[in-house]
């Protein structure tokens, strides 16, 4: 099984598993993030001067002209749906006994979106465009991290 492949058809195929650890760190903006959500609830983005864009959550570099990001500024809390989807399935593929609706979040202020979960009293109000609000976990179960936040929740 060592030699070299040079084709797409040759391609080999081995049965078996392959055991794999990482270490995924928020990193240097991703901590700043987190820690304004758990503290403050409060959302950060970066503003890249250069290109004009606010992301969020904040980056280090903006991925458009790659300038170097340096300060945060607050946007928020409430936006915009931008779209949404409905899952009947959990994230291990399991089914859902209610199915969740997930949608893309446009904080104000922000160029770029969130992905989160949608809540509304009457579900036939999620919308593209739909106005929404953060609704955060009690402060002794935050932890800075997005899940901080339990859903967005229809205006």
């Amino acid at each position: 099984m060592r030699e070299r492949v040079t084709q797409p058809t040759q391609m080999h195929h081995v049965d078996g598993t392959f055991p794999v650890q990482f270490i995924y760190t928020a990193g240097v903006a991703g901590e700043v993030f987190g820690k304004a959500l758990r503290d403050k609830e409060s959302f950060l983005g970066a503003r890249c001067d250069s290109c004009a864009v606010t992301y969020v959550p904040p980056r280090t570099y903006c991925e458009r002209c790659f300038a170097r990001i340096e300060a945060t500024r607050k946007v928020g809390p409430q936006g915009e749906i931008v779209s949404f989807t409905e899952s009947h399935l959990g994230p291990h593929n399991e089914r859902l006994a209610d199915p969740e609706t997930w949608g893309l979040i446009r904080l104000d202020g922000a160029d770029t979106v969130l992905v989160h979960r949608l809540t509304a009293k009457d579900p036939s109000r999620i919308a593209i465009g739909a106005r929404v609000k953060p609704i955060f976990r009690p402060k002794k179960d935050r932890t800075g991290v997005i899940t901080d936040i339990e859903s967005f929740a229809v205006l």
